[in-house]
Parts: C-alpha cells; structure tokens; sequence
C-alpha cells in the first residue's frame, strides 16, 4: 500500500458560541467528535455527510486553519501540534486548500497575477517576483487559462474560470496534498464536469493527493477511491467508492444513496459521469 501522508486520530474541535442577551455564558458547539481517517499518498479520499455533519471543520483542523481541541493531526507520521514555525510554514506548501466558492475566495481589488504571486513569495517557492509571475504564467496554463489573464480581476472571469484560478493559487506552492471543499458545488453540470476532469489530470501530472468534501454521490464515487462518511461530527463509515452502493451500512450513507436520482433520471444533475481511461 501507498504511505501515509496525512491521518487525524480522534480529532475533536468544539466551539464556544458568543454570549448574548438571554444567555450569560456561550454554548459550547461539538463540530467534530472522536473522528479519525487517513490519507495515502496518491489517494482521492471522499469525505461526505449531511449538511452541518462537521465535515468542512474537520478538513480545515487537518489543514491546519483550525486547532484541534483534542486528538492528532500527523502529517508523515509527525504530530502537527508540535511543529515550530519553520515545520508550520513547510506544512503551508506541502498542503492546500481550494474553497467552494471562489468569488468570495479571491480578492475582488487585486489582479490574479497579485493573488498568485504573493504565496509564492511568502511562503519562499519563488525568490522574485519575476519568479514567481513566470510560476503563475506556468500554474494557469496547468488549468487551462492563459497568461494574459494575470492582469484582469476576479469580476472578469466566469464561475467555472475563478475556480480554476483558485486550483492554480494552491498550486503555486507546489503542494502534496489538496483539500477541496465541494469544488464544483456552485457551478453548472457541465462545467462541474470539465473542473473535476482537469483535478483528475492534475493529479497525474503532479503526484497530488485530494481530500474532496461533498454531498454530490455521483461526483463522490466518480471520484474518489475510499469514502468516509460523517455523521454529527464521527466518522461514522469508511468503505471504498466503488463499494459505496453495495455495501454501505449506516443509515446516513444509506440516506445520502437514495437521495440520489436514479441513473435514468432526465435531470441533468443525475447524468452519469465515467472516468477516463
């Protein structure tokens, strides 16, 4: 088997709510409880569940944007909690996250060469600003847009072109792993459709590995290799993709099944999607 790269071991993250004027003390939130999964290197993992079901807080407490409140992150079998600043800032390149909605990811007032420059920059993949607009040039020809687009902004591109702007930013620093959370969920089918095939190439390309947060089961088998499944902050089901319909045992995952319109269905959402060979 492939190592593994990345494993959360009974992560839990609570928050406190605000106090307000009925309540003296804020309510504490469980997000995720006692949740565990693993990541091998090449591997598409699958994270699905109901909407509220924890899944984005714990992508975000593996990716390091959240601390956990108790269990492990290991990245290479290394406790993230114990990473110094340099540790913390080699995490930042080896792991990225691409956000659902890439209007609101990207900065309306900076153009896509600034937005891409400056994470290279920062995080020391580029020397130079030179450098790095060369990177950028490279990572948009990647996802299928040209250099001449580094001078516009976010308003001038369609939804499906900002998301690919988006896959370009987390690759500048020339990542391992990427986290999307539910990539494709605000863009039309067929667009959705040519998104995940270029995340499919990409991935050959580069060697990447994916955690893919989603709701969509046609898009989650398509997809991934294993699945898990989260309910109320657990994992509550792993299994592999192509085992998701035959074998799934837990009502969620069996609810999240027959949600799904059937393969005949005239709907466009239900379209079949097949990997290329």
């Amino acid at each position: 088997e492939a190592p593994v790269l990345v494993e959360a071991e009974h992560v839990a993250r609570s928050f406190v709510t605000e106090r307000s004027l009925f309540r003296r003390q804020g309510q504490v939130v469980h997000a995720v409880r006692d949740a565990s999964l693993l990541l091998r290197r090449g591997e598409i993992l699958g994270l699905i569940g109901e909407s509220g079901s924890g899944k984005s807080t714990l992508a975000r407490t593996i990716a390091q944007l959240l601390p956990v409140t108790a269990g492990q992150v290991r990245f290479d079998g290394r406790d993230a909690a114990h990473f110094d600043a340099a540790a913390l800032r080699a995490l930042r390149r080896r792991l990225q996250f691409v956000f659902q909605d890439s209007g609101s990811a990207l900065n309306p007032r900076r153009t896509v060469a600034a937005q891409l420059v400056e994470p290279a920059l920062r995080l020391g993949v580029a020397a130079t600003r030179d450098e790095a607009l060369g990177l950028a040039a490279e990572m948009l020809a990647r996802v299928g847009l040209e250099a001449s687009h580094l001078q516009r902004h976010p308003h001038a591109f369609s939804g499906g072109q900002r998301q690919r702007i988006g896959i370009a930013r987390a690759l500048m620093v020339r990542p391992e792993v990427l986290v999307l959370d539910e990539p494709t969920s605000a863009l039309d089918v067929s667009i959705q459709a040519q998104v995940l095939d270029l995340l499919l190439d990409l991935r050959e390309q580069l060697g990447l590995s994916y955690i893919l947060i989603g709701h969509n089961l046609p898009v989650i088998e398509f997809m991934c290799d294993r699945v898990a499944v989260m309910d109320q902050g657990r994992i509550v089901e792993t299994l592999d993709a192509s085992d998701l319909r035959a074998h799934a045992r837990h009502p969620v995952t069996r609810g999240l099944l027959d949600a799904v319109l059937p393969i005949g269905a005239t709907s466009a959402a239900a379209a079949p999607l097949q990997r290329s060979a």
